[in-house]
């Protein structure tokens, strides 16, 4: 077997391979290249073609446009033009905002009254966290830790402890089996007057 594979590659290598001519294959060039099929010549640069259809004075003028309606749109913006709908949109949610915090007040004083303590502190402590909210933009997660908070919300002095102090007596009663009485409501909705400026 292995003489037939040695006999066959040698007779490969003993024909000669088919010559091609120079002339011939120049030819052949010559004939592909004027057929027109192939490209000859370097591309025209792009940026020296005229652009299809619009005028180079059009372009002039659609950028002048525009420019213009942008300082006149920055100047009536700056000079309070076209304030109203937003002072009147801004009046309206803050109205929404103070009733539902009303109304979330309401809910802890009446769990307050129903002697349900410590659901009334809980209610207190959203009160703040929806009041602190509207106030600064900021929105916490709801499964936001006591520190988280605390990180959340940029108050100093008496608000600051205020409301960490609303956050540990709810922190103390939900996972420190510590009840809230009357006494300590009080003063958790004391403190809450102070956090919320109320």
């Amino acid at each position: 077997m292995v003489a037939a594979i040695a006999a066959v590659l040698g007779s490969a290598a003993a024909e000669p391979a088919p010559a091609a001519d120079a002339a011939d294959a120049g030819e052949r060039a010559r004939r592909i290249l004027e057929s027109g099929e192939y490209q000859t010549a370097l591309p025209v640069d792009p940026a020296a073609l005229p652009l299809p259809g619009v005028p180079l004075q059009a372009l002039v003028w659609v950028g002048l446009l525009v420019g213009v309606s942008v300082v006149v749109w920055l100047l009536a913006r700056e000079l309070g033009f076209g304030d109203r709908g937003r002072v009147d949109a801004d009046a309206t949610a803050e109205s929404g905002a103070a009733a539902d915090l009303d109304r979330m007040l309401e809910d802890a004083e009446r769990l307050a009254r129903e002697g349900r303590f410590d659901a009334a502190v809980h209610a207190l402590l959203l009160a703040a966290i929806r009041s602190l909210s509207i106030e600064t933009g900021r929105v916490p997660p709801d499964s936001s830790t006591a520190r988280e908070l605390l990180r959340t919300f940029p108050l100093e002095g008496e608000r600051r402890s205020g409301f960490a102090a609303l956050v540990r007596a709810v922190e103390w009663t939900m996972f420190g089996g510590r009840s809230i009485g009357a006494d300590e409501y009080g003063r958790c909705r004391e403190t809450f007057a102070t956090v919320v400026a109320r």
